[in-house]
């Protein structure tokens, strides 16, 4: 027997458990779409349903059930996507005691149906996306006392995992409002904008005489993102520290990003951001808000007391995220009122992410708890076959077989393959 055959055979025998099991999957949102997509694909070949959240299409859901059949007993998986650092801390934590970092999931008992997370079926991870190397992650060995595991990757010629699980490539982007006048961001205004969470647009777009008097205010993600991390790594301005952030309430009211604990986590105020890119994306989208804020715009600081922009003539906001939130199909073209940004005068494009010339992109990992089972890890073998042969979702189509590049770690640097 040729070792595919063999390794086919492994699976299709570990699949086939007399007890029915609950497997839980949480992690990055930005690669959400490709995820729920080859979920999808796995259930759809064993028999298999999918239910999603409110309505919400496969590729936005958040939040999922799933159900496949083997050998007439029906196991569930449960989804939920919280971020790559929130699926890194609950896959890694303790199973069980004061050091265990549940995830709240769908509650199969909830009046109505399946429409909401609840403490009911709060659970560790068995299996995580991450948009970053678990290195990077706050929880790579042990922090705030507590200690993690090192987690197994997705490996493609095996069901055992091991290693750093990469099963595609996640891009990112800078962008702004459809009317804002810049075009571009650099490294070195990124961190300038990260660090004071706003900056005069004349630096974005060397016209210090019409826009001398505007501004531009950085909105973004929170500690539980992968995006943040790769971001905020990928300018230089350090993965896991905390830049100042924005909240957009109107059209006239922006304040410092309200104080939160997340996972054990102390964010203050101006320190945190959006639960996911598609809330950054909103910034721009959404109906009530707009990508130009007024010059009576109102700005909580530090104290989150509001006084009147310094920006007497108005402000833009600028925000980063995944292109699977900020792209509107998978042609590449931006949802409304939602410009991409070129990264240090480069675009976002297949062809200079693939040969190494954008950067702003990192690796999807696919990891397991130590303790998974077995068919916990064939699960995962399966969807990440499925994620393998995906183009990301939301852009012009990157496969990890097209790459002409590669990198050895997050915010490293990029070297060509050819």
């Amino acid at each position: 027997m040729n070792k595919n055959l063999l390794i086919g055979a492994i699976a299709a025998l570990s699949i086939a458990s007399a007890t029915a099991e609950d497997i839980y999957i949480s992690g990055a949102t930005a690669y959400r779409g490709t995820a729920n997509g080859a979920i999808a694909t796995f259930v759809a070949n064993h028999s298999g349903s999918i239910t999603t959240s409110n309505n919400a299409t496969l590729a936005s859901a958040t939040l999922l059930k799933a159900s496949f059949t083997s050998n007439s007993v029906v196991h569930n998986i449960y989804v939920r996507w919280t971020g790559s650092e929130g699926g890194i801390q609950s896959c890694a934590s303790p199973r069980s005691g004061a050091g265990a970092v549940t995830v709240n999931f769908y509650d199969s008992n909830v009046a109505g149906g399946l429409v909401a997370a609840s403490t009911n079926n709060a659970k560790v991870t068995d299996i995580a996306f991450s948009d970053t190397y678990q290195s990077t992650s706050l929880y790579a060995t042990k922090f705030n006392g507590v200690s993690y595991s090192s987690l197994l990757g997705y490996k493609s010629n095996n069901v055992v995992p091991g290693g750093d699980g990469i099963v595609g490539v996640n891009q990112f982007e800078f962008v702004t409002g459809s009317n804002c006048p810049a075009s571009n961001i650099s490294s070195v205004q990124a961190r300038q904008l990260m660090t004071v969470g706003r900056m005069p647009l004349g630096q974005l777009t060397g016209d210090t005489n019409s826009h001398n008097k505007m501004g531009a205010y950085l909105v973004g993600r929170n500690s539980d993102s992968g995006t943040r991390l790769s971001v905020l790594g990928e300018v230089g301005y350090g993965a896991n520290i905390k830049p100042i952030q924005y909240q957009v309430n109107s059209t006239t009211e922006i304040v410092q990003y309200p104080a939160e604990n997340i996972n054990g986590l102390a964010l203050t105020i101006g320190q945190s951001g959006y639960a996911s890119g598609g809330n950054v994306a909103g910034c721009f989208t959404n109906g009530a808000l707009h990508p130009l804020v007024s010059s009576t715009l109102q700005v909580g600081n530090a104290l989150n007391v509001k006084s009147t922009t310094p920006y007497t003539n108005g402000a833009f906001i600028i925000g980063y995220a995944g292109v699977g939130d900020t792209r509107g199909n998978a042609a590449g073209a931006a949802r409304a009122n939602c410009k991409p940004l070129t990264f240090n005068g480069v675009s976002n494009t297949t062809n200079n992410i693939i040969n190494g010339y954008y950067s702003l992109w990192t690796y999807e990992h696919l990891y397991a708890n130590p303790s998974a089972t077995t068919l916990a890890r064939v699960v995962m073998k399966a969807i990440g076959d499925t994620c393998l042969t995906t183009a990301t979702a939301g852009n012009a189509a990157v496969r990890l077989s097209d790459m002409k590049c590669n990198r050895t770690g997050d915010a490293r640097p990029v070297a060509a393959l050819y």
